[in-house]
């Protein structure tokens, strides 16, 4: 059995008790494996390069793409059964359209240090947002997050699906952590009282 249920992992990226208007979209980096804009030509699906500016062929297709899923379409079916796991992207829910998200990511590409030194924020590597935002301050938080209502990712293992959320001001960073090994989850949900299962 695998460690993971692509099903269920969709059924928690496609988040239901989000707001209404809220989509699902993917921030995906194309140097990560070049079936990843091949799947993106290959959909009818809206995406775009977070990279502007006239790129040649070569740099658009291994630079970072923001994509709207939706549940049932060939990426998404892609992303979940080959790429989770694989460091391929992250997971955002906002309630805009793919532009405005766009160009809010795209703030996002450049950082500066304490010594005023530019850097390239390579924050759709879900191994690396993973380990920043825990250590940012609410600014940071707020500043990365702007109107995104949460960002899921894969964890270090792939096992879990880890999502982020930011609280009103002031801002704190919430986390959780979803378990997708159907073993496992079978096991929590027949030793849970009958008044939770319901929750499981």
């Amino acid at each position: 059995m695998a460690d993971y249920s692509p099903s269920y992992l969709t059924e928690q990226l496609f988040y239901r008790f989000e707001p209404e208007g809220t989509g699902l979209f993917a921030v995906l980096d194309g140097a990560r494996n070049p079936e990843i804009h091949r799947q993106l030509q290959l959909s009818a699906l809206e995406y775009e390069s977070l990279f502007s500016g006239q790129l040649s062929a070569e740099l658009r297709a291994v630079s970072p793409f923001v994509v709207r899923l939706r549940p049932q379409d060939a990426i998404t079916q892609f992303l979940v059964d080959q790429g989770w796991g694989k460091a391929f992207g992250i997971f955002v829910a906002w309630q805009a359209g793919l532009g405005s998200l766009r160009r809010h990511l795209r703030t996002l590409l450049r950082v500066r240090t304490e010594v005023g030194k530019k850097l390239y924020f390579r924050f759709y590597d879900p191994r690396v947002l993973r380990a920043v935002l825990p250590t940012c301050s609410p600014e940071q938080l707020r500043d990365t997050f702007g109107a995104i209502r949460r960002i899921d990712m894969e964890s270090a293992t792939g096992r879990e699906l880890v999502r982020f959320r930011l609280s009103q001001p002031p801002f704190t960073l919430q986390r959780w952590q979803h378990d997708l090994n159907p073993t496992e989850r079978q096991v929590l949900r027949d030793a849970a009282p009958s008044t939770l299962k319901s929750a499981c």
